[in-house]
This record gives structure tokens, sequence and C-alpha cells, in this order.
């Protein structure tokens, strides 16, 4: 994965933005080269890669790095035979391989991957892997314009998928990814917060990401597009955004946003403006987003009413959900993504469910060796190396085990106040030893979560009383009213 910082330095190295003291640098491009050199120096002989652990052949690198090797290849003209075949065949092993789990924004990637390739090799057998992934991307999405993210939406992911899709298309001109643009456009404009900020913990994968550069190229043409890119531009003056600056996915945003500075134009930006109050509710993945007086509101109903609330353009109430801490140590959340009974009805929002336990997978020198064993006898094949990662995604990420605790969470949106009303219920048998509102929890792993955004730094309310009044009499409500 980290080869992709190959393309940032090919742009800073190939246009002049301003103050960019490497334009020009040789030293810049010969880092770009030897950047793609050890990509392929330390490829699987079928140009596969491993982004975590050995014999892993994960997709996603793979794809991220072959397009940024493909885009800085073109940026500087290079003429490279050895780079080329490597690019061949890292292309041919995306063509006819898949990953576990539905991960729409890799797709779109593969398909901008690919069609780079072909403008590359000239080789059209490319395009017929393009058609297909455009083909999976086309049934991925749900008729509400969300892109498929493992098991749901997420805003930060959409925004990833959208550019990909918006570079392939102002490249190609191809007509038939417009549709899905523009539907997925249509989802997304409502996760720009009044500040700037731009999705969270109310996303199936917990994600604050905002590509700029896709909405840059479509501003001209819809202007939701406009609304988004310009609201990533305030992000950035505000300091409302992701900081993935000291993260090893530091090179995703820096490449972005300097593509995002080449696409710019505000001049031919579409207009765009939400209604003063409206509510819109996207049941496919129960996420309910309402605007009304002062307050703009997002809650998932799929996370147990995980939130973001805002007055003005201030951030009033950040919620993870609930959380659990029992006397035997188990903890229990309830933002994890889940088929919770939901009912939507005018003002009134009502989630309820289970708690689920909690877990952090720690490494032991016990697990790594045990471990590394599994990657070195199974991944020597693709299907083993798929099995071994089916296994972490089911552990790491989708599998949960619920607890006999259970929870409503009632929301009444109204224009001069909003009341949250939380009601757990437990088996008699059980003690509750913390019992705790959160404000940034994650109970996934997702590699781009947990990254700093302001809107992360909420702290967390115990409810020490309610605790007790639970344990006594093996039910509570918390009762929350904010003007």
């Amino acid at each position: 994965m980290y080869q992709e910082n190959v393309l940032p330095l090919a742009l800073v190295y190939s246009k002049k933005f301003p103050g960019n003291i490497y334009y020009s640098n040789p030293a810049i491009r010969d880092l770009v080269v030897a950047g793609m050199y050890f990509a392929l120096r330390s490829a699987h002989r079928d140009g596969s890669c491993d982004d975590y652990y050995p014999n892993e052949r994960a997709l996603g690198a793979t794809v991220f790095s072959l397009l940024a090797m493909t885009e800085a290849y073109s940026l500087l003209g290079l003429r490279d035979i050895q780079l080329e075949s490597f690019f061949r065949k890292r292309a041919d092993w995306l063509m006819y391989h898949q990953e576990t789990g539905k991960l729409s924004n890799h797709q779109a990637l593969v398909v901008l991957a690919l069609y780079n390739v072909f403008t590359i090799t000239g080789e059209k057998r490319y395009i017929k892997g393009v058609r297909e992934r455009i083909d999976i991307l086309r049934k991925w999405q749900h008729p509400e314009g969300w892109f498929q993210e493992y098991e749901g939406a997420d805003p930060g992911y959409q925004t990833v998928t959208i550019d990909a899709l918006a570079r392939y298309w102002q490249k190609s001109g191809d007509p038939s990814v417009l549709p899905l643009l523009e539907k997925a456009l249509g989802f997304s404009v409502y996760f720009l917060h009044p500040d700037y900020s731009y999705g969270g913990e109310y996303g199936s994968r917990n994600t604050y990401i905002a590509y700029p550069a896709g909405m840059e190229i479509l501003s001209e043409k819809y202007g939701k597009a406009a609304y988004l890119a310009m609201g990533f531009q305030k992000a950035i003056a505000k300091g409302t955004r992701l900081y993935l600056d000291d993260d090893r996915m530091v090179g995703h945003l820096a490449c972005n946003y300097l593509l995002a500075y080449r696409y710019f134009r505000k001049e031919k930006r579409k207009p765009y403006a939400h209604p003063s109050e409206f509510t819109k509710y996207f049941s496919g993945c129960n996420l309910l987003i309402k605007k009304k007086g002062p307050f703009y509101c997002v809650i998932s109903l799929n996370k147990g009413g995980t939130h973001k609330i805002f007055k003005g353009q201030a951030l009033v109430s950040s919620s993870t959900g609930l959380a659990i801490e029992l006397s035997n140590g188990i903890i229990g959340v309830t933002g994890h993504v889940s088929e919770n009974r939901v009912k939507v009805e005018n003002n009134l929002v009502h989630v309820e469910g289970r708690f689920a336990s909690y877990r952090k997978e720690y490494v032991t020198p016990q697990k790594l060796i045990i471990f590394r064993i599994l990657t070195l006898i199974l991944g020597k094949t693709f299907r083993g190396s798929q099995a071994i990662r089916s296994l972490l995604q089911r552990r790491l990420i989708t599998h949960k085990k619920f607890l006999p605790v259970g929870f409503s969470r009632e929301i009444l949106l109204r224009r001069k106040d909003i009341t949250i009303v939380d009601r757990i219920w437990k088996e008699d048998r059980l003690k509750i030893k913390r019992l705790m509102e959160t404000t940034n929890l994650t109970s996934i792993y997702v590699a781009q979560s947990n990254a700093f955004q302001l809107g992360r730094l909420g702290s967390w309310e115990e409810f020490k009383k309610e605790k007790e009044v639970l344990n006594k009499t093996n039910q509570v409500l918390l009762r929350r009213k904010i003007e």
C-alpha cells in the first residue's frame, strides 16, 4: 500500500502547485521510479501484493498501488518495458480475482486502474474487465444511491467510489457511469454537516473520509457535487476535516487534495442548497437526516441510534451508542450494525435491539506464531489466502455475539429542542459494573477509522446512579434534552 505514495510525488514533480519546491526536482522523479520498482520486486509472482501479513494477496493494496503507479507513470511520460509488463501482470490478477466481503470502493478503483493500464498498453482486453466491474457496482448500488460497504452504507467510503468513477468518466467519457454517480451524489450530499465535517461513526465503516477530487470533476455537471466540493474545501480551512497526516494512509488524502486543486474551477460550479427544513430517510440502510429549526441531525437506526446533532454550526451531541461493562469484564455496546426494530413517525424515532459484546484483538507472541504458520501454509494459494481473510473479517468486523441485555432509544426531534430517552433492561443474574454514553467508540476494525477528527473529542458520560437502579430493578431510563 505504501507504494501509492509514488503518485503524490509524481504530482509535485510534474505540476507547478503554489509554493511547490519539488517541481522538476530530479531526486523526486528518481523516488517515483524507485517506488515502482520496489512494488515490482516485492510483488508475488502473480502480480498481487500483501498489505498486513505475508501471503495476504490483498486486492485493496494491489489496486491502490497499481492505480497510483499507472497515474504516476503517465504523468512522468515514462516508457519502460519492465514496468509495463508488471502493470499487465497486476492488472491481469485484478481481472480474474475477487475478495471476500462487499467493498464497493475497491471495485471502483479497479475500474480506474484497469482503464489506466488500457491507455498505457493499448490492450482492449482490459476494457472487458472495466465493464465487468462497472456491472458489479451497478448491482451493489442500492436504489437509494449508496454503494455497499460490508454491512451497509458508509458515506466516507462512498466518496472514494465517487472519486474513482468520476476520474474514470473524465478520462473515458463513458456515459454508463453517470447514472451511478448521480444517484451516489443524491445520497452523499446529506452527510456534509453544518460545520463542514463529513461522515462519522453512523456509517457502516465509521469513517470521516472526504475525497474532493471527484467532486471537483463533477461540479460543473451536478450541483450536489459542487456543494460537497465547496464543503470539503471549507473543512480544510476550518480544521474540521479528517486528519490522516501521521497515519500510514497519508497518501490517500495527500494525493486526492493535489488532484482536487488541479480540477478546481470555482466559477463553473453548479449551485445547490438544502431546503430550510427537510426530512430524508434512507430506509434501505436506516439512516435518517432531519433539518428542523436550528438543528441538523444524522441518525443511524441500524447502529442503535448512533448520531450527530448540530445546532447551527456547533456539534451539540455526538453519540456512538451506549456501553456497559459487566462484572465479569465483558463489554457490551449498542453502536454496531444490527437488524434492530425501528420506527420513524413524523418527529419521533424509535430503535430497539440488544447489546453485543465488544472485543479488541491484541497480538501476542503465541497468536502471531500460529497466524504466521497459517499464512505460510494456507497462503500458498489464493483460495487459502481468502479463507484467512474471511476468518479475519468475521472475527474483527462482521461477527456479533449478543448479550442478554436489551435497549431502546427514542429521539423526539422538535424545533426548539431534542429529547433522547434510552431504556435498558437485563436478566436478573447479570451485574453491571459501568454504564456509559460513548462519543467516539468503534467496535469493528477499519483501516481508516479512529483517525483524528475534531468532532471525536467529546467526553463520555458515565451514569453511576442509573447503574445502581439497573442492577437493583433490572431496568432503567436515561433522559437527556438538547436545547
